[in-house]
């Protein structure tokens, strides 16, 4: 690994950015699958939205292609964590990756496997809200790890 890219605030926001290409497939498969596509939405579709709900009809359509695509983003951020706590020379990185841990991080790729989603559309928009919600909880906690160590070092870089 490269200098630059072991830097920890490099890996919290690769990592942020990966969690956000995978919520952002998942926000579309829960919209589709949670039928928030109201019949007057759908008279006067033209107008406002049509373009959203047609595209959480896809997503619906295709939640296996969007589960697959999701946990390789999930990977790849578990990786950025991986990464982040081997070259963790700080108690502030370790601490972060045990509360990580803790929050579920190693959990998410096992919830978006296909056989963990449950078959019925209403069961599957409620176990996606919850994976989103654990995915958020990570990201919470890296967000403030971040800014944490951006605050730190700019503190130390300050001559006065």
């Amino acid at each position: 690994m490269t200098s630059w890219l072991a830097d920890p605030i490099t890996l919290m926001t690769y990592a942020l950015d990966e969690s956000r290409e995978a919520r952002e497939l998942l926000v579309m498969s829960h919209a589709g699958l949670a039928g928030r596509n109201q019949r007057w939405r759908q008279r006067v579709g033209a107008i406002t939205g049509a373009r959203d709900q047609f595209m959480a009809s896809l997503a619906a359509q295709y939640l296996g292609e969007n589960l697959y695509r999701a946990r390789e983003h999930w990977r790849s951020y578990m990786q950025c964590c991986a990464d982040l706590g081997a070259d963790g020379d700080s108690d502030e990185i370790r601490l972060l990756v045990v509360a990580l841990r803790e929050a579920g991080l190693d959990d998410v790729v096992a919830q978006l496997a296909d056989a963990s989603v449950p078959r019925q559309r209403k069961l599957a928009a409620e176990h996606l809200g919850a994976v989103m919600t654990r995915m958020s909880e990570c990201d919470r906690l890296i967000i403030a790890a971040r800014v944490r160590l951006m605050l730190r070092r700019m503190r130390d870089a300050d001559p006065t």
